[in-house]
């Protein structure tokens, strides 16, 4: 009685196992987000406009750190920064606002 029920158990176990891989089988693959980056020098004087303006065109701003240009009697300061933005299929790589 016992070889019989493990019979049936195996049987089963395999009816199982081949609805799941036929259900599951035909899940779609997703592929992964492509990521397209752009480096902007912005001066503080233009920072909000130019952050602004890449922010509409679809870049989201994912590093920023403030640098100048080195001179120790007046330097000039601006936002060395890292865009993001996901690649669509028929953008070009050289679209930029």
């Amino acid at each position: 009685m016992s070889s019989r029920v493990n019979f049936l158990i195996v049987i089963g176990l395999g009816i199982l196992g081949l609805l799941a891989w036929q259900a599951f089988g035909s899940i779609p693959k997703i592929s992964p987000e492509r990521w397209e980056y752009k480096i902007a020098d912005v001066p503080d004087t233009a920072f909000t406009g130019q952050t602004n303006d890449l922010g509409q065109a679809g870049w989201e701003l994912i590093s920023a750190r403030r640098a100048s240009d080195g001179s120790e009697t007046s330097p000039t300061y601006s936002y060395e920064m890292i865009f993001k933005r996901r690649m669509q299929a028929s953008a070009s790589r050289s679209d930029s606002p």
